[in-house]
């Protein structure tokens, strides 16, 4: 997908609603190709071509690096932006539009904004609801690095994760890193709510579980009452989070974990030609709403052929215009019929097969999917399990 085409897909729809909401004339989105920009939006004509303008790299450099808004300011027919003065060139451009306002989007282009209907300045609201639009771009941003960029390699076990936000940013979390003498260490878990919210909360959930992999706790019950502990204390009131935690074992084929409330993982079991579903229930209850509550760890073997598959409620419950809900059965069912292949190929079938069924109804819920697949049985720990399988971020 070109630069152009991924602006307009991510910026378009949501163009002419911000035109809407802060009452602006005209907004384009000026994208950045080799040979220098050009307007691949405009929301006074929706179904604008592509067009090169004629634009330097002075307002490159004035935006460089700025998240929040920038008003023009115009001199004697010149466009300053952040002190510097524009070319004529840009200038006579900016000005042909009505440019009031810039808004960066990284090295991809930017927004301009032409005056409010009516020729009315912008006020502090105005500037509010910009600002608003180009923090949820940042927290986009935040998520996606938080979203494991990489797999520890664990013989024997080929895995593979990955997250369908429902409005930008999520509340669902996913992490995986290998832990202890060639370990895989998982996490799997959602804060309640929605949104922004919810996103900030999650980020803090992967950072306390980070931290607390590194620490020398003796067992998956302290390290999950700990972070309960430390969740509670940043938790508004009524919020909470439910988490599912795991260690694999390659040589001994174990999965020690500890189920917080979470949707009960599965361990789908091999049997011939099919699979027996095996839920790993509830070992406590969520994160963050009681005070010093306890939890329980739960052991099972994995066999070459099994497949061990955590997710959040969002998967199931995607609904289709009729309001059916995708469910637990189409989960197991596309799972067990594509077993055969890579883990990375199962949960992408997976996922598609799940927007397939909503037939484009909007997602209520973030839904994530992570899912591993024993190959075979390890008899000795190799010495290169330190190797990285580089991934790209997933959502």
């Amino acid at each position: 997908m070109t630069p152009i085409s991924s602006l307009v897909n991510l910026l378009g729809d949501t163009l002419q609603w911000l035109s809407r909401a802060v009452r602006i004339e005209r907004i384009l989105l000026f994208a950045k190709t080799d040979e220098g920009y050009e307007i691949a939006c405009d929301t006074a004509d929706s179904h604008v071509q592509a067009r090169r303008v004629n634009l330097g790299t002075s307002i490159e450099r004035a935006l460089r690096g700025r998240k929040e808004p920038v008003l023009i300011r115009w001199e004697r027919g010149i466009a300053h932006v952040c002190r510097q003065a524009l070319g004529r060139e840009e200038s006579a451009t900016l000005a042909e539009v009505g440019a009031n306002v810039l808004l960066g989007l990284g090295t991809d282009g930017f927004l301009c904004l032409a005056r409010k209907t009516g020729g009315a300045p912008m006020d502090a609201m105005d500037f509010g609801l910009l600002q608003a639009d180009s923090e949820m771009q940042v927290a986009q941003e935040v998520q996606n690095r938080i979203f494991p960029s990489e797999r520890p390699f664990i013989p024997g076990l080929d895995y593979y994760g990955d997250w369908r936000p429902a409005r930008g940013v999520s509340g669902d979390y996913l992490d995986y890193f290998e832990m202890d003498e060639g370990t895989l260490g998982l996490a799997v878990g959602d804060v309640s709510g929605k949104g922004l919210p919810a996103a900030l909360l999650t980020s803090s959930l992967h950072s306390i579980v980070r931290a607390l992999r590194r620490s020398q706790t003796t067992s998956l019950t302290d390290l999950v009452q700990t972070v309960d502990e430390l969740f509670y204390e940043i938790c508004p009131d009524n919020c909470y989070a439910t988490l599912f935690v795991a260690q694999y074992d390659p040589i001994g084929g174990k999965l020690h974990y500890v189920n917080a409330g979470h949707e009960p993982p599965l361990v789908l079991r091999k049997r011939g030609s099919h699979h027996v579903p095996i839920p790993l229930e509830s070992g406590g209850p969520v994160i963050g709403l009681l005070r010093q509550p306890s939890y329980r760890e739960g052991v099972v073997s994995l066999n070459p052929g099994d497949l061990l598959v955590a997710y959040t409620d969002g998967l199931l419950e995607t609904k289709n215009p009729g309001g059916e809900e995708w469910g637990w059965r189409r989960l197991v069912s596309t799972i067990e019929a594509n077993a055969g292949q890579r883990a990375r190929d199962i949960v992408e079938g997976v996922m598609d097969s799940a927007e397939t069924f909503a037939c484009g109804t909007p997602l209520f819920d973030d839904m994530t999917l992570w899912l591993g697949r024993v190959e075979e049985a390890v008899a000795n720990r190799p010495l290169w399990s330190m190797e990285r399988l580089a991934v790209g971020a997933a959502a």
